[in-house]
């Protein structure tokens, strides 16, 4: 008898099948490594700007009135050390921050 070269259908089929399960667990992965850096992103920057809201208010005794305050490079204060930022980093999720001016605060 002469055995026939190739794969059979079942060979093929497992094949494609570890292939499939490989890249849905690399998918995953990949998806989790997106969000953790998208995290640790985000907690960088509102460190950033917490400290640059810090430093405005120690200068000025007041909360910068918006976020563009610690990027402005002129002020009439004498205070004035800024600015404190080069520029707003842009939120790693939807672009813009929640700034409340009352407190000084940015939320994500």
């Amino acid at each position: 008898m002469r055995r026939r070269k190739g794969f059979t259908l079942i060979e093929m089929m497992i094949v494609i099948l570890v292939i499939a399960v490989l890249a849905t667990l690399v998918g995953v992965s990949v998806r989790n490594a997106r969000e953790r850096s998208r995290q640790a992103t985000l907690t960088a920057q509102l460190n950033i700007m917490h400290n640059a809201i810090m430093y405005y208010q120690n200068d000025m005794s007041s909360w910068p009135p918006d976020l563009s305050a610690l990027t402005s490079t002129t002020n009439s204060d004498p205070n004035y050390h800024g600015p404190y930022l080069e520029r707003v980093p842009p939120h790693p999720y939807h672009g813009t921050w929640t700034y409340d001016s009352s407190t000084g605060r940015v939320t994500p």
